[in-house]
């Protein structure tokens, strides 16, 4: 018997995580895939792993690290949820450092069928500048790469990334 295909979800939460996320759902259903939600960790160099911080209405001092990976899970949480409502087993992978090759690393090491991604389509000015995540993958995948644009308000940075970001720009 063949293990079942496995679907990578990456999600950060400046795209449209729940409809990238309904979208995976509505493929795995398709396949008979599992469905693995990646979040990857970017932290500056002013981050290191030592760095620590009093997270607001604490009066200790916890590693940012710890403190973004608990945000992560709590944001990802009811996106795992929403995955087995739909009849789709769901499991949550964190890495930490770059985007694409963190993406990639998972991939392959998880045996991914294909990775879904949302995009917002930039501009052609963003993209000149920045590069784009998608192209990348597309080029870098060891796998086929499900591209799924994303409708609506965009997400911000929750509390605690916004306070990591804060405390380490000192």
């Amino acid at each position: 018997m063949s293990e079942s295909p496995v679907l990578l979800v990456a999600v950060d939460f400046t795209t449209h995580g729940e409809q990238i996320t309904r979208s995976a759902a509505h493929f795995a259903r398709m396949m008979g895939a599992r469905v693995v939600l990646l979040h990857v960790l970017r932290t500056g160099p002013q981050v290191r792993p030592d760095t620590r911080i009093v997270p607001d209405g604490q009066d200790h001092a916890v590693q940012a690290m710890t403190l973004l990976e608990d945000d992560a899970r709590a944001q990802l949480a009811p996106l795992v949820e929403l995955l087995r409502a739909e009849g789709v087993p769901a499991e949550l992978c964190l890495r930490q450092g770059e985007i694409v090759p963190a993406i990639v690393a998972c991939a392959e090491q998880g045996g991914a069928t294909a990775v879904v991604i949302g995009s917002d389509l930039p501009t052609g000015l963003r993209k000149l500048f920045q590069g784009s995540v998608t192209e990348a993958l597309i080029q870098r995948c060891p796998c086929p790469v499900l591209v799924t644009r994303g409708h609506g308000p965009q997400a911000g940075l929750t509390r605690a990334r916004q306070q990591v970001a804060h405390e380490a720009d000192g």
